[in-house]
């Protein structure tokens, strides 16, 4: 994960992903369609106002590639999030895409 936005946020979500225990509570809640904001909510994880209206503007392809790349990571028992962030400043909105590294599925996030 190459976290730029939000930095205290996005690395206490990379610290959380890291506990296995956590990778079967994300899985669990990717599978049931729980909303990615009240995923990060259960795990303490807060995000700045700007961020999570980022978040919570994404499109459906977008939320589901990102499910698509988590679950994804967590079968291959992937400790480190699968997200590729090169924002450094916080945009007016992003955009999602679907990204393979070397067999390993990312979510790419640029400025939208």
């Amino acid at each position: 994960m190459t976290p730029a936005l939000d930095m205290p946020a996005m690395l206490k979500a990379a610290e959380e992903f890291a506990k296995p225990e956590i990778r079967a509570q994300v899985l669990k809640w990717h599978e049931e369609g729980k909303p990615l904001l009240d995923m990060a909510d259960e795990l303490g994880i807060r995000f700045s106002d700007p961020l999570r209206k980022l978040i919570a503007g994404l499109k459906p392809d977008e939320v589901a590639t990102i499910r698509k790349a988590m679950v994804a990571a967590i079968g291959n028992d992937a400790s480190v999030m699968p997200v590729d962030c090169d924002v450094e400043t916080m945009p007016a909105s992003i955009v999602v895409t679907p990204d393979d590294k070397g067999g390993t599925l990312y979510a790419k996030v640029v400025t939208g």
